[in-house]
């Protein structure tokens, strides 16, 4: 019938579907939690008085963690490597075959130079 609305459900891949985009998504959020508790520990460093000296090992342990699984996923969605085809070489024009590599033009900045 013609003016009814069908409501079709598609089959398209869930980002869950693909290992690649999952690593992705959950490195990213592992580096966004990794910030997250820098940010408080600095604060509760602020809060003890202490000074800021350096980030803690689990800290650092899940940047990396988060870095591979992103890194890793990246790497997934770019599919096969596929083979360089190599372009013939044209040659040049016929009236550029004569010409030098380096030209020199008379302009007006060669009058400032030129004694008389």
């Amino acid at each position: 019938p013609r003016g009814r609305l069908v409501c079709t459900r598609h089959n398209s891949a869930s980002m869950f579907d693909d290992p690649h985009k999952l690593a992705s998504v959950g490195g990213f959020l592992l580096l966004a939690h990794a910030v997250s508790l820098v940010i408080s520990y600095r604060e509760d460093l602020k809060i003890s008085g202490i000074e800021f000296a350096g980030v803690p090992l689990f800290v650092l342990a899940e940047c990396l963690i988060g870095s591979l699984c992103c890194t890793w996923g990246a790497l997934g969605f770019s599919g096969e490597f596929q083979p360089i085809a190599q372009q013939p070489r044209e040659l040049p024009p016929d009236n550029m075959e004569k010409m030098h590599d380096f030209v020199t033009f008379n302009h007006r900045g060669t009058g400032k130079t030129r004694k008389e």
